[in-house]
């Protein structure tokens, strides 16, 4: 008896062993970030968090994780809205984001290394591009506050020469000049913003969940007939409430035919003389059951989840060309 319970308290350990190291395969990244050395490479408000190649995500997830969890940091968003990264540079990575609502951007990339494990490298870059940090750390391990680099510099003031111009009313017309240009491209540029602002609050992305849909960069979660209207398909909407109606009408009926049922059952079961409520009461539970099968089976969407991805790319696409932005 005993050598049993050895045995099985061998195999108890070798499957949890098994587990762990499954889990850390799965999450390579899982311990390497906390809110301590998160803010020690990112030490802005709100960040954007960009996974560069395929196997970055896990990485590029915890690192975001560990910034949600840390204090004074407010937003925290990935770098979907960028589209297809993988082959950018870090630069064209920053200017790219630029755009967005946030004041720094991390580049994370990994590689495979001996044993199944992989390397993350981290390029981190303020907005106005003085703040560079940089980081590299094995998969298993914590990312050391230490082997940060910083790599900022300040921001250069150029001086403004001093020349003697002769003539005054040229430099004068010539300053206007540069004036009107200056103002018509902060113009432009303000414009361009708004627009920008205005679909990343409208643009429509999905999670790794089936019907996970969110707008915007703020991930606000949409679902039923607000997505439908979300990307401008008012049809499938009338249809989904439709649907949705005749399913919540189908389980609620169900439930009080059921309840009806039970209670008919339990007055009428202890008297066998009273054959009209176990009669009616099994009619009642009948129905119920009926309901609430047809209920559970009813979809109220119109259109398959893929369909669904498919109309939110469309209707993202048809937003950038409304808005002119790309």
């Amino acid at each position: 008896m005993k050598r049993v319970a050895t045995i099985i308290l061998s195999l108890a350990v070798m499957a949890l062993t098994a587990s762990t190291v499954a889990a850390q395969e799965a999450k390579p990244f899982a311990t390497t970030f906390d809110a301590e050395n998160a803010t020690a490479l990112v030490d802005v408000q709100q960040v954007m968090v960009a996974a560069v190649g395929p196997d970055a995500k896990s990485a590029a997830d915890a690192l975001s994780q560990a910034l949600r969890g840390a204090k004074g940091v407010t937003l925290v968003m990935d770098a979907s809205p960028l589209g297809d990264i993988n082959e950018k540079s870090d630069d064209e990575i920053f200017a790219a984001a630029a755009v967005y609502p946030v004041q720094g951007v991390v580049a994370v990339r990994t590689f495979p290394a001996a044993d199944k494990q992989f390397v993350a490298v981290l390029a981190y870059r303020s907005k106005d591009g003085t703040v560079r940090r940089s980081a590299s750390v094995m998969s298993n391990q914590r990312l050391d506050p230490a082997q940060i680099s910083d790599s900022s510099t300040q921001a250069e003031v150029k001086p403004v020469p001093s020349e003697p111009v002769e003539d005054k009313s040229e430099l004068a017309q010539e300053l206007a000049k540069k004036t009107d240009l200056k103002a018509a491209a902060i113009a432009t540029i303000k414009a361009e913003e708004l627009l920008r602002g205005k679909y990343n609050r409208q643009y429509v992305h999905f999670g790794p969940e089936m019907w996970e849909a969110y707008q915007g960069v703020f991930n606000e979660p949409i679902d039923g007939t607000d997505f439908y209207n979300a990307i401008r398909q008012p049809e499938l909407a009338e249809q989904y409430g439709t649907w949705n109606a005749l399913r919540t009408g189908l389980l609620v009926g169900g439930g009080a035919a059921a309840a009806l049922g039970g209670g008919l059952l339990f007055v009428g079961l202890p008297n066998d003389t009273n054959e009209t409520l176990v009669v009616a009461g099994s009619v009642a539970l009948s129905t119920a059951a009926g309901a609430i099968i047809w209920g559970l089976l009813i979809d109220p969407h119109p259109i398959s989840e893929p369909e669904a991805r498919q109309k939110a790319d469309e209707f993202n696409t048809s937003l950038r060309r409304e808005l002119g932005v790309k």
